[in-house]
This record gives C-alpha cells, structure tokens and sequence, in this order.
C-alpha cells in the first residue's frame, strides 16, 4: 500500500524536515521501494509506513550489500546515526494537520 504524503501527512512532512536537516540540498519526494522490508509485519498498526535509507550509496558500494563484507563507511554511519537522532526529535513535536483554508465555505 501506499503511505500517505504531502502536506495533509504530518508524518511525512516530519521525515521531509528531518531529511533535509541531514541533506539539505536533497529534493525529498515519494517513490517506491523494490526491496522486501520488514514493514509488512507493521501493516496493521500504520498506514505511514515509510522505507527510507538515511546513506549515500556510490557503485562500489552496491556489491557489498548483502554481499562478502558488508558494510558502509564511517561517515554514511554518522549520517545515519545523525538522520535518526533528529527524527527522533522531530518526531516528539506535535503532529499537525495543515489546514486547507476551506472551512468558511462550508
């Protein structure tokens, strides 16, 4: 299923703060993800299931995942750490519905 974005998705609009926190010069959009996570196992507790890799990846990284050697560099490590910090944080504020600015022609 597709988890829900834009501006009407506090959730998302809490992963677009945190990301351009650690990225700020990263266009965050939604797209799909082809691996297997285990998010299916928290289908029934969410709808706002986002898969997200807080690392940059080169094309010699790409044979070592899931490969021999596993790994990411020290400093893909610290960014991950860093992107999981500040969305902890983010996420302690108060989610809030954008309002649409409708309600007086109803």
């Amino acid at each position: 299923p597709t988890s829900p974005y834009g501006k009407d998705s506090p959730a998302y609009m809490r992963l677009q703060e945190t990301i351009q926190q650690i990225y700020p010069d990263a266009l965050v959009t939604p797209t799909f993800m082809l691996a297997n996570t285990d998010t299916l196992h928290y289908l029934n507790l969410s709808n706002a299931i986002y898969r997200f890799n807080p690392y940059v990846l080169t094309p010699s990284d790409l044979p070592r995942l899931h490969g021999v050697n596993e790994r990411i560099s020290v400093k893909n490590y610290e960014r991950v750490m860093n992107f999981y910090y500040h969305l902890i944080i983010n996420m302690d504020k108060p989610l809030e519905v954008q309002s649409h600015g409708h309600e007086d022609e109803l």
